[in-house]
Order: C-alpha cells, then structure tokens, then sequence
C-alpha cells in the first residue's frame, strides 16, 4: 500500500522511487528486487488498484490517474 500512496501523491513515478516507499524488511522478502518480483509483477498487486496505470511497452513511468 505505500507505493499506491506514493504513486498517488506523486502522479507518476518510476520503479525505483516506487520501492524507496517501501520498508523491505516489513514485507519479509530478502531484497527489493524480490518484492517488485513477487508483490508487483507476480501478482500484479499494484495495477489491481484503482486509478493505476502501467507503463506503456517501451516506457516506465507508472502513473496515477484520479478516476
């Protein structure tokens, strides 16, 4: 939940400023790669939400749109 209220605050963000929102060791996974593995991309935890938009193919800016 702190990357969505991150990336709500923000607008937009990259993966890396999305990850700096996140404690690693309160999630149990052994590095940040891991969680965006197994949290964002394996479960696609993130663009599940409302108003999240995923980078289009070729980009990486993640984007919150207020629906």
């Amino acid at each position: 939940m702190s990357m969505y209220h991150f990336l709500r605050q923000r607008g937009e963000a990259e993966k890396d400023h999305l990850l700096n929102a996140v404690d690693v060791d309160a999630t149990r996974y052994a590095s940040r790669e891991s969680v965006w593995s197994n949290m964002v991309k394996g479960k696609d935890t993130l663009r599940a939400l409302p108003g999240v938009k995923t980078p289009s193919t070729g980009e990486t800016v993640w984007r919150y749109i207020d629906e």
